[in-house]
């Protein structure tokens, strides 16, 4: 009983000795960062993601923040995470954060959907075993990851940051809507063929045989040839659109 009084005495005259920051780091929660399970994408890039997230959640020095490399260095992590299996079940990661001596635990993944990347993060309070905050964030580049993994960051702690611009997010302009490309072929197509029209009256045998009529024979080639020239260049716009639309990714 004396020992456990001096060794208690002796711990407090060493925190009250300690500087204030010091002080405060003892008392910081510890938050354990996993590292984001990936789904479709290159594993090395879910690691670089991973170590962003865990810099992006210990920026404000408000938790002791644990990450992949530190989690990976501590003895018999490995081995706890498979002996539970954990993946997405909440009282599981409760217990592996428990197990780290964490307050809380953040898990998710980063996958591939189409053109884009899905980051996907949860944060669970390991005392009461619930979903505490949740974010997904959606970008169209790799280089697009590190902001949304800042913001992802951000949504956790609770912060209200401002959604990722689309050029932060690396989303093409969609280009235009199909129907405009169709239409004006459509359009063009229509030209052309009253233009033939137009241009088979001309030519036809009611003209040459009727001599005072020469004018109007030239007014109807006229006109042909006009049609024709302007179903030509409605034809190759509206050909001209689909092709940027498709390679834009647009065109619905």
């Amino acid at each position: 009983m004396i020992a456990q009084r001096i060794g208690a005495a002796a711990f407090a005259v060493w925190l009250a000795a300690l500087p204030g920051r010091a002080k405060a780091e003892l008392h910081r929660p510890r938050m354990a960062v996993l590292a984001l399970k990936p789904e479709g994408v290159d594993p090395a890039l879910a690691s670089t993601v991973s170590d962003a997230l865990t810099e992006d959640l210990g920026r404000g020095g408000h938790y002791d923040v644990l990450g992949r490399s530190e989690l990976e260095a501590m003895a018999g992590f490995t081995a706890e995470r498979q002996k539970l299996g954990c993946e997405g079940d909440a009282g599981c990661l409760a217990e592996l954060g428990g197990a780290l001596g964490a307050q809380w635990l953040v898990a998710g993944s980063l996958g591939r959907v189409g053109k884009s990347y899905v980051l996907s993060v949860r944060l669970l309070q390991i005392e009461k075993a619930r979903v505490a905050g949740r974010d997904t964030e959606e970008v169209y580049s790799q280089e697009a990851l590190l902001p949304a993994a800042d913001r992802a960051a951000q949504v956790l702690l609770g912060e209200n940051p401002a959604p990722l611009s689309a050029t932060t997010a690396g989303q093409r302009r969609g280009g235009p809507p199909a129907w405009l490309g169709y239409g004006l072929l459509g359009a063009g197509a229509v030209a052309a063929a009253v233009g033939a029209l137009f241009g088979q009256q001309a030519s036809s045998d009611y003209y040459s045989r009727n001599p005072a009529l020469a004018g109007p024979g030239v007014s109807a080639q006229n006109t042909a040839n006009t049609l024709f020239v302007t179903g030509g260049v409605l034809a190759a716009a509206g050909l001209g659109l689909l092709i940027y639309g498709a390679l834009a990714g647009g065109g619905s």
